[in-house]
């Protein structure tokens, strides 16, 4: 954060945390535990100092989704996920037309 206000940037448009999916060979696990609500409060700072027009997430789970619109002052933009003919996933279309 620090850096693109030390260079002086220009404001990026989506500035997103993306959550990668474990490959078959892990469990459900987490690859990479950090704190969601730490890492989404440093994004909403780079949104209130102007540096990001818009903050989001990027393939988040229901439960991901849940667990980070708990506390949120600015909730997400965007949850940018993979969506098509073979692959609905019903259930976070659902949850992101809800709110």
């Amino acid at each position: 954060m620090k850096c693109l206000f030390l260079l002086n940037c220009r404001p990026m448009m989506l500035i997103t945390i993306l959550f990668c999916l474990p490959s078959r060979k892990h469990s459900g696990e987490d690859l990479l535990h950090f704190d969601i609500n730490e890492t989404w409060r440093a994004m909403e700072e780079c949104y209130k100092l102007g540096l990001a027009k818009s903050i989001g997430v990027s393939n988040y789970s229901c439960a991901k989704l849940s667990k980070l619109l708990e506390n949120p002052t600015i909730p997400p933009a965007v949850n940018q996920v993979e969506i098509n003919v073979a692959w609905q996933q019903q259930k976070i279309a659902s949850v992101l037309l809800r709110e």
